[in-house]
């Protein structure tokens, strides 16, 4: 999943670069802890930009127009592996959210509709294995979520009815 969402950022970058009608300047900002580098229009961030540690560590490749966070914004470890994945339009998550821990596993996984929770969110232990399922309907919980052991045995069933808690079972 990550190399299709690199390979889209790419893809994104020669569309973005294609234009050559926008008066553009290159741009890099620095402090303590890091630098950005990309460009503005009309003094508003656009198109890709890149933020690296500093000790030149790709940290972070984001999509801007206008100035707000929209399309693909991945996110590394120091190490180079992703450590999240997302999409945004106008500043807010959009799709799907993931987080992975360093070794590429999954960690944790959310999907949003404009800025809200909408449908499952999974958090897996560091094995790979499912630690919670929730579900949510405009940003809140709604039905049953579920809480797993890492022996994959059911700890704990709630129930919820527009992100009030109706019901809970906790299981020995």
């Amino acid at each position: 999943m990550g190399t299709k969402f690199i390979g889209l950022l790419v893809i994104t970058s020669i569309i973005i670069s294609c234009n050559t009608n926008v008066k553009t300047k290159q741009n890099k900002n620095c402090n303590l802890i890091d630098c950005e580098v990309g460009e503005y229009k009309n003094k508003k961030k656009e198109g890709i930009w890149k933020k690296f540690d500093k000790n030149n560590n790709l940290m972070q490749v984001s999509s801007y127009s206008e100035g707000k966070l929209n399309g693909p914004n991945v996110s590394f470890y120091n190490n180079g592996s992703i450590y999240s994945t997302g999409n945004y339009i106008n500043d807010k998550p959009h799709g799907n959210l993931t987080l992975y821990f360093e070794d590429g596993k999954i960690n944790f996984s959310d999907n949003y509709c404009k800025g809200e929770k909408e449908g499952f969110s999974y958090l897996y232990y560091k094995n790979g294995k499912l630690k919670s399922k929730w579900f949510y309907v405009k940003g809140k919980r709604e039905g049953e979520q579920y809480e797993f052991k890492e022996n994959e045995d059911t700890m704990k069933i709630e129930y919820y009815k527009k992100g009030l808690l109706k019901n809970e079972k906790i299981f020995e």
